[in-house]
Parts: C-alpha cells; structure tokens; sequence
C-alpha cells in the first residue's frame, strides 16, 4: 500500500535526527495553553535562562510543564543556561 502525503509528514516530524526546536521560556511562553501549543508544534527543548530568573521562579513553571507532559506521549527536554 502506498504511504499517504500525510503519513509521510508524520514520520518526517517524528525522526529523532532531525534538528530540535529550542525555545525559551519567559513571561510569554510560561502559559500551559502556551506551552501546549509549542508541543504540538514540535517543540521538545525548553531553555530556561537563569541569568535572568532564579530556581524559585521557574519552579510554578516546571510544575506546569510536569503536569502538561503526563498528558502527552513524548516529554520535554529542559536546557538549563547558567551563563
């Protein structure tokens, strides 16, 4: 059976050689609604930048990112930046 155009996209997106999506979280992108979107765009790498926030800060936000990652299949990869 031929593949169909759009399971073909499908595998595309799903290739781990493929080059990931880094995003950084800030004040806009630290929304669940946000953060789910992202996910279903493809995003897996979440950068946090902690030369401008602190561990206490961005806690409510892993938080957040837990709970969104028990509802999908692939989890995020978190990056952080000290520097």
């Amino acid at each position: 059976m031929k593949e169909s155009h759009y399971t073909s996209i499908n595998n595309l997106f799903s290739n781990k050689n493929m080059p990931q999506i880094i995003v950084t979280i800030g004040p806009a992108t630290s929304k669940p609604e946000v953060l789910r979107k992202l996910h279903d765009l493809g995003v897996r790498i979440l950068r946090f930048n902690f030369v401008h926030s602190t561990p206490e800060n961005t806690q409510p936000v892993l938080d957040m990112i837990h709970e969104l990652e028990k509802t999908v299949a692939e989890p995020f990869q978190l990056m952080m930046d000290l520097e």
